[in-house]
């Protein structure tokens, strides 16, 4: 995958994408340029993958975790 694949747009359909403006489109690459750089850069980082019927669930989790690190003393 790289920039010209625009993979911020991956999940609209190709009628949808035909429409969006030409002039948007050194935008649109560079926004999934740094998306990628991000992506990229796990080190230290930890990339959750979670189904939607859990997605609420795992956040109640996280928040949970980050409020008794910074906060619960």
């Amino acid at each position: 995958m790289n920039t010209s694949a625009e993979i911020l747009y991956a999940g609209k359909s190709d009628k949808k994408k035909a429409v969006l403006p030409k002039e948007g489109k050194l935008i649109r690459e560079s926004l999934s340029e740094d998306f990628l750089y991000e992506y990229m850069r796990l080190v230290d980082r930890e990339l959750v993958i979670v189904s939607k019927s859990h997605l609420f669930e795992r956040l109640d989790d996280i928040v949970e975790q980050l409020f008794r690190r910074h906060f619960d003393r």
